[in-house]
């Protein structure tokens, strides 16, 4: 598991009067994990349990329903791309043990039930070759069914007042009726690269575990965003600098211990000396950006407010929700 040296605040069964006072006052719209406040999901129920393949095999009509994959490490790499597949296709080739007589038996330990997902540790899930990752989707939106075995957190409908610090790197979006819903499902090992969104988020995790670490947007000169790329697509919300490199390079940014192979990228098929060399020449100022990191477990969410730059992996396989507001 990752070592943390920062960690991020975490608060227990916040009520949403107190949550409001937080995101009314720019200075105090920090990052937190809430405690106690899904809990009470259907989601986590043993008849509804989304731990469960068979369950969500049931409800995607048995695997038939179609889903966009993102296929690779990050979007951010070479190589990366996406298809569409059957729900079953992707459980099958992605989140199952290959050996599997069924497509709803999912890897499993010695003390799992038949339908539980096994977790893994990062070590043995970065030595996988290929990373599939529904990432992103409407899932609820096309299966209404799931979409009964959450609600959206009452924090989503606060007004947080306009940030002071300056989000040059954040797009103008409009004002949002109701929440943005977005699924994140995927095997130990899936990353979502250092980025910004738009909005506020509650990210909310119901099955498995993921490591986050976030930078505030003063710290934004550090992070070296994008810009227009040349297929004339702004990547200004997204870094310049590959986390998992630069781990392996500063030690003492690393949450990893070096048996872990986790840290450096080199599990994750990338060179050593060329790659570590343009960190120190192009991205030195990034060593020194002050940051917080965190991991999120079944039952527990997180605040990620507008502007602050974000990383995620999944430690184990994962089945996370977002909900975006402004």
């Amino acid at each position: 598991m990752p070592q943390l040296k920062h960690p991020i605040p975490r608060l227990q069964e916040l009520s949403l009067s107190a949550f409001e006072a937080k995101v009314a006052d720019p200075e105090m719209q920090i990052p937190h994990i809430i405690e106690g406040a899904i809990q009470h999901w259907p989601a986590f129920e043993e008849a509804r349990a989304w731990k469960k393949p068979g369950y969500l095999m049931r409800k995607t009509l048995s695997g038939r329903r179609l889903v966009p994959v993102e296929i690779g490490r990050s979007y951010t790499d070479a190589g990366w791309g996406q298809k569409i597949l059957t729900f079953r296709g992707f459980m099958s080739e992605y989140m199952l043990e290959p050996d599997s007589p069924t497509a709803a038996e999912p890897r499993t330990s010695g003390h799992s039930t038949s339908d539980e997902t096994h977790t893994e540790n990062p070590s043995s899930a970065a030595k996988k070759d290929q990373k599939g990752y529904l990432a992103q989707h409407d899932l609820f939106a096309q299966i209404p069914s799931l979409r009964s075995d959450i609600a959206i957190p009452d924090y989503c409908y606060t007004s947080p007042v306009a940030p002071t610090s300056n989000l040059s790197n954040v797009k103008a979006v409009k004002e949002l009726d109701e929440p943005l819903l977005n699924a994140w499902f995927g095997p130990a090992g899936t990353i979502s690269p250092l980025h910004t969104d738009p909005y506020h988020n509650i990210l909310a995790q119901v099955v498995g575990y993921k490591y986050v670490r976030l930078y505030a947007p003063g710290e934004t000169g550090k992070m070296y965003p994008r810009g227009m790329e040349g297929d004339g697509i702004d990547m200004s919300n997204t870094s310049c600098v590959d986390l998992d490199v630069a781990m392996g390079v500063w030690n003492e940014i690393s949450c990893w211990e070096e048996e872990d192979e986790v840290g450096g990228g080199h599990a994750d098929g990338h060179a050593d000396g060329e790659e570590d060399a343009d960190l120190e020449k192009l991205h030195p100022a990034f060593r020194t950006a002050r940051y917080i990191e965190g991991v999120l477990g079944p039952g527990e969410c997180l605040y990620v407010p507008v502007g602050w730059w974000h990383y995620v992996r999944s430690l184990t396989p994962s089945f996370s929700v977002s909900f975006w507001w402004n």
